[in-house]
């Protein structure tokens, strides 16, 4: 996701995939694993949450995805192929007498849709 923005050097688009991957990290984390002071992460931080790429709290960073909603549309050919891979495995290893409880999301529908097929 970062690399879509110009202008962020080698270490900041490392912080900012570190920060979607986990999600939420804190500072102290980002000194260790870049090894540079908590001033310099926080400057990048600052920059980051100026592109719109991270949410900044007191200690930490956050995903600013997070926070957004993605259509169903879009949800539902996301990451499709992982999700289809899934599906699969799961049908081969059920049992026939095996009950399923599937609550609502768009991996859960995949495998529905496996299910019957």
């Amino acid at each position: 996701m970062a690399a879509a923005f110009t202008g962020l050097d080698q270490r900041q688009t490392a912080l900012a995939d570190l920060v979607n991957a986990k999600g939420f990290i804190i500072i102290d984390e980002l000194v260790n694993n870049f090894a540079v002071t908590p001033q310099t992460i926080r400057r990048d931080l600052n920059l980051l949450v100026s592109l719109g790429i991270i949410i900044r709290y007191h200690g930490g960073a956050e995903n600013s995805s997070s926070t957004e909603n993605t259509s169903y549309q879009s949800r539902k050919i996301l990451n499709l192929a992982a999700k289809e891979s899934l599906a699969g495995e799961l049908v081969k290893t059920l049992l026939n007498t095996a009950a399923l409880f599937i609550n609502i999301g768009t991996t859960t529908e995949t495998i529905t849709h496996a299910l019957f097929n």
